[in-house]
């Protein structure tokens, strides 16, 4: 992907998106490492000032493209963006994109939980 295009305002077409997904997955799983995806969050769309790269339609497109890599490539995923569209993780949100100290705590939570049902980590409350 290329970061000039958030800059210029330019989404990263689709098939670059999923080609360098391909691609990190691939060295990944070469290095023996273990691999999962964190998925992408829904927007305060009232607070994105009109800026189409963050909007929930796009942002959900994107997502599901992740989805359909991790599937192909047998990586577990977490689906956050279902799991945040909601008021609760919009309150959350700084400037309708960047969570604040409650929304990071609410994708941790998430997160932790995922990756020990993955058994990626040991965690133990």
């Amino acid at each position: 992907s290329n970061p000039q295009n958030l800059m210029a305002g330019k989404q990263t077409p689709q098939k670059e998106f999923k080609e360098s997904l391909i691609t990190m997955i691939t060295v990944a799983q070469r290095l023996n490492a273990k691999v999962a995806a964190i998925g992408l969050t829904s927007v305060d769309e009232s607070r994105m000032l009109g800026t189409k790269q963050f909007s929930n339609k796009v942002i959900k497109e994107y997502d599901d493209y992740v989805s359909e890599v991790c599937a192909s490539k047998e990586v577990p995923k977490l689906t956050l963006f279902d799991q945040l569209n909601n008021d609760e993780f919009k309150t959350s949100l700084v400037d309708g994109l960047h969570p604040n100290y409650d929304g990071h705590a609410l994708v941790a939570d998430l997160v932790i939980k995922f990756l020990s049902e993955n058994g990626l980590i040991e965690y133990c409350l």
